[in-house]
């Protein structure tokens, strides 16, 4: 036997063009970078995450110049906080602003201050060493929110770190890739005139950063093929295991 269904529905008005496509307005990161005094400074670069490398901050891509006027645009925003950093052409004076609603956005003011330096090394005591390909990003607090990165360093060959950076409060994150670290939060203050240096900065290790180097426990089975009576790891090195687990309750 076979069933059929048949559906009446009725006909309605065809959508439009407009009705089938949503437009959502783009919001742009645009305002002017001042002195102390308020003068626009020009040739400032401005941008969002940016690279800081041991000689200061990479201009090379993804930042924008401030004309004559000292103005700036076009750094997008997507809705979520933005952490804007402006250095001047000099590297020696530079601003940040957290940006949180378009409003915010559509005329951010950065007032160029005297950069500090501030550095450190990331370490792992635990295995007695400077982890290689280690990442450090700094960020700057976002109220109920998550932080927003102002500016990272790209992992290289030594675990030593330096940013140039205003006055202000910070926090940062330290990543090595690998299952055996774990990440590392904190923050510092960066004091109007006075460089900082953050020491040693140990990232700490996972649990099963504990059991490298340690023999495992001994292997307790009721029921094995292919193997003889008593056999432990030792036994097993080279070879490919299936286990099956059983749990009643």
């Amino acid at each position: 036997m076979v069933a059929a269904l048949c559906l009446l529905i009725p006909a309605g008005k065809a959508l439009s063009a407009a009705d089938r496509v949503v437009r959502q307005e783009q919001v742009w990161i645009e305002g002017e970078v001042v002195d102390s005094e308020g003068e626009p400074v020009s040739g400032a670069a401005v941008g969002l995450n940016l690279l800081m490398d041991p000689d200061g901050l990479d201009t090379s891509t993804g930042v924008f110049w401030t004309g004559a006027s000292g103005r700036f645009g076009s750094l997008p925003f997507t809705g979520r906080a933005a952490a804007v950093l402006a250095v001047d052409s000099t590297q020696t004076r530079g601003a940040t602003a957290l940006v949180t609603t378009p409003a915010e956005a559509r005329n951010v003011r950065l007032v160029l201050e005297p950069l500090c330096e501030v550095s450190g090394t990331v370490v792992c005591d635990f295995f007695d060493e400077e982890p290689r390909d280690s990442y450090i990003s700094i960020m700057l607090e976002v109220p109920g929110g998550l932080p927003a990165t102002l500016v990272h360093a790209e992992p290289g060959e030594i675990a030593d770190f330096r940013f140039l950076l205003p006055p202000g409060d910070y926090l940062y994150n330290l990543y090595a890739p690998g299952i055996e670290y774990r990440r590392r939060d904190g923050s510092f203050t960066v004091r109007a005139g006075e460089d900082l240096a953050l020491g040693r900065l140990d990232l700490g290790v996972t649990n099963i950063a504990h059991y490298y180097g340690t023999a495992p426990p001994p292997l307790v089975h009721t029921d094995a093929r292919g193997v003889e009576p008593g056999f432990g790891w030792e036994d097993l090195h080279g070879k490919w295991i299936l286990f099956y687990l059983f749990a009643y309750t």
